[in-house]
């Protein structure tokens, strides 16, 4: 008899856990369901990182194909806006010595002709 009466309580014990996980149900589906769409969201993060990774690689790829070029092209337009510049102050120059040089020559020419009447 003490066999059925450990049977008995065993059965009740079984009972009463199968109660509290039919009571525990709804709430485990309720995690899972979270869990679901943490996963789906994880997913949806996760190739979206991906998508982003590739194109800042091919950022990469664009600035290692042009970057380079662009720094040098960059550098040849300023140094050649430097030689254009630098001519472009010779010319002053050369202009402001022709100038003298006219002065130098019509005051020579007055001399001469002042030599001249004389």
């Amino acid at each position: 008899m003490s066999l059925q009466i450990e049977i008995d309580k065993l059965n009740g014990m079984i009972n009463a856990l199968k109660d509290r996980e039919a009571q525990l149900q709804p709430e485990v589906n309720k995690l899972e369901e979270e869990n679901k769409q943490k996963a789906d969201e994880l997913k949806k993060l996760r190739d979206e990182e991906h998508e982003l990774y590739n194109k800042l690689n091919a950022a990469r790829d664009e600035k290692a194909k042009y970057g380079p070029q662009s720094y040098q092209d960059e550098r040849t337009l300023q140094s050649q806006k430097s030689y254009i510049e630098a001519t472009e102050r010779n010319l002053e120059n050369i202009k402001d010595e022709i100038e003298d040089y006219r002065q130098r020559v019509a005051k020579l020419r007055a001399e001469v002709d002042k030599q001249n009447e004389v």
